[in-house]
């Protein structure tokens, strides 16, 4: 609250990237029920999805495994704006404390449903270290979901996301069994890779980064 004193509006103006699991939503849902809490206006800059409009697909999060890693009972790919998002935070009542507030979305403009990010011609700026291009982005609705397992989800490499590996796979193996499965717009290899730190304290010299 005293970070907020004194101020006349709260505004949210960033680059979402249309996954559930990645926390800028939940930053924004914790930031209005702040706004609401201490009768300040908030504003919403809305920007593409850049996953457009059509395309929801996964699970569903259910209500007892909410965290800020994934905050609202949406799908993994939501297919919203974050604009749209705010209306149904506050509307549908999925976060508490936010009948007060008062929402403004600024809308888009020239933008469409069918627009993925390449379509719109805007160049793409990293929206985080981890998500570098619109493909690390499209990757991400699915290959994050390896971050809540022992596995390597490319973090640390030059291609996050977009690489996955484990000391124990056989890797060759494994891209010749999912190579086959005939997955649309996919072409798998086996590589070998070493994870490194790229922020943060570092890692214990008890504990070298393995080869994957």
């Amino acid at each position: 609250p005293a970070m907020l004193a004194g101020l006349d509006v709260l505004v949210f103006d960033m680059q979402d990237i249309g996954t559930r699991f990645y926390t800028y939503i939940s930053t924004m849902g914790l930031a209005m029920q702040a706004a609401a809490a201490e009768g300040l206006p908030f504003v919403v800059l809305d920007r593409p999805n850049p996953l457009g409009g059509t395309y929801v697909s996964g699970y569903v999060l259910e209500p007892a495994f909410a965290s800020f890693v994934g905050r609202f009972q949406v799908p993994i790919a939501h297919g919203l704006t974050v604009g749209e998002l705010a209306r149904m935070i506050k509307g549908e009542r999925l976060l508490a404390g936010l009948d007060p507030l008062a929402l403004e979305v600024i809308g888009l403009e020239g933008w469409r449903r069918d627009m993925q990010w390449p379509v719109t011609g805007r160049p793409w700026v990293a929206t985080s270290p981890n998500i570098p291009t619109f493909a690390t982005a499209l990757a991400y609705a699915g290959t994050g979901l390896f971050e809540a397992t022992v596995a390597s989800e490319g973090r640390g490499t030059g291609a996050p996301f977009l690489l996955l590996g484990h000391p124990a796979i056989d890797a060759g193996a494994v891209a010749a069994v999912l190579g086959r499965s005939g997955l649309p717009g996919c072409t798998l290899s086996a590589t070998h890779l070493t994870p490194r730190a790229m922020a943060g304290p570092p890692r214990s010299p008890r504990v070298p980064p393995p080869e994957i």
